[in-house]
């Protein structure tokens, strides 16, 4: 009785866990190129343009499709087979359970532990995604944030320096107020974007007031989302298409100032990258000039340190795959808390770095997850 009943948890968990590892498999195995697909990035990085106009950022209508495992199996344990030995079981530790383990021949003990923690992060992104899909589009709320904003201050006098320190300052309590988990904290980020879009205006060849919109638009809008229930995967398509604008037209800049005598500096890294990172899962040689140019100029920029990294990515993109991975290291991350920011871009920070001991990968690490992070 006490096999059949440790059986038929067994049998469950297992489910469970073939389940949830069919719906992540899509997000975080490298996406394949649609040829002829239409992306907003249509063309060479050089032609792209940069975003001139307030654009509302979550709908998303694709098609995706299912995610398929790989993984063969041969003879799995059936309802009426006896239950193996408890104590010849491997044991898995996750979130504190530990449990035996059955069916060798489907999955090592490595690979179960994974799909385990990837279940962890699953969860996390599905109940981070129950709360903000009941928010409104940015699209439908802000000519209302702005006139409040313009009670508080008068947005159209202000500097460019001032909208972005108070921008980053609403961006600061977007986070303590829960982040993508509360039900309004939104708010506070969409007001940040609001000012940060007003000073992009008044400087759109500065990078740092560029740079702080890519991330505050990414704190309301993780580049794919998981639909309730099954799972199912669909990307952000306007907010990608409006961050490829941005870093695309950071990268343009960029590369002149190089071609004219200015060394590369880290700043450029990390924006070239999250070019690359976007433009890979769509347009894979717009994708490859952005890398080339990274791996040409990785030993006067003294970012050798990546080059293995760089010509992974070059790989992936030989063979029409995209790639991601994370740049930032959190030395004081808490599981599964952690997973909260997640799907989004290399570049990505989250809240205050101190808060999570953030630290530049390149400069500390000599690996990198190329699968990473961003979707």
């Amino acid at each position: 009785m006490r096999n059949r009943t440790r059986l038929t948890v067994l049998l469950a968990a297992v489910v469970a866990m073939t389940c949830v590892a069919v719906s992540i498999v899509g997000y975080l195995a490298p996406q394949v190129f649609q040829n002829g697909a239409s992306h907003p990035s249509q063309g060479a990085v050089n032609r792209l343009q940069p975003h001139r106009s307030a654009r509302g950022g979550a709908e998303s209508d694709l098609s995706t499709k299912k995610p398929v495992l790989t993984k063969r199996t041969n003879s799995p344990l059936l309802p009426s087979e006896p239950s193996p030995n408890n104590e010849s079981r491997p044991m898995v530790q996750a979130e504190g359970a530990t449990f035996p383990v059955d069916l060798p021949q489907l999955y090592t003990q490595e690979e179960i532990t994974k799909r385990l923690i990837r279940s962890s992060a699953m969860r996390t992104w599905m109940s981070q995604d129950a709360v903000i899909s009941k928010w409104p589009l940015y699209s439908e709320v802000s000519e209302e944030l702005r006139s409040e904003l313009e009670k508080a201050f008068d947005i159209k006098r202000a500097s460019a320096d001032f909208l972005l320190e108070q921008a980053e300052g609403l961006r600061d309590r977007f986070w303590e107020q829960g982040g993508g988990r509360s039900s309004h904290a939104y708010v506070n980020a969409y007001k940040a974007r609001i000012l940060l879009e007003l000073a992009y205006r008044l400087k759109p060849g500065d990078s740092r007031i560029a740079d702080e919109l890519v991330e505050t638009i990414q704190a309301t809008h993780p580049l794919v989302a998981f639909e309730q229930g099954t799972g199912k995967k669909t990307r952000n398509v306007e907010v990608e298409k409006l961050l490829i604008e941005l870093r695309a037209d950071q990268f343009k800049r960029t590369r002149e100032e190089v071609a004219g005598g200015r060394k590369p500096t880290w700043a450029d890294f990390i924006q070239a990258v999250d070019l690359s990172v976007l433009l890979s899962h769509y347009d894979g040689t717009s994708a490859r000039e952005v890398v080339d140019w990274l791996r040409d100029n990785a030993v006067r920029a003294e970012w050798t340190a990546c080059s293995r990294v760089l010509d992974r990515f070059a790989h992936n993109l030989n063979e029409g795959r995209a790639f991601n991975f994370n740049i930032y290291i959190p030395t004081k991350a808490k599981y599964p808390e952690e997973f909260q920011y997640g799907r989004r871009l290399p570049s990505f920070r989250g809240p205050r770095p101190k808060e999570r001991g953030l630290v530049l990968w390149p400069k500390d690490r000599s690996d990198a997850n190329t699968t990473g992070h961003g979707g």
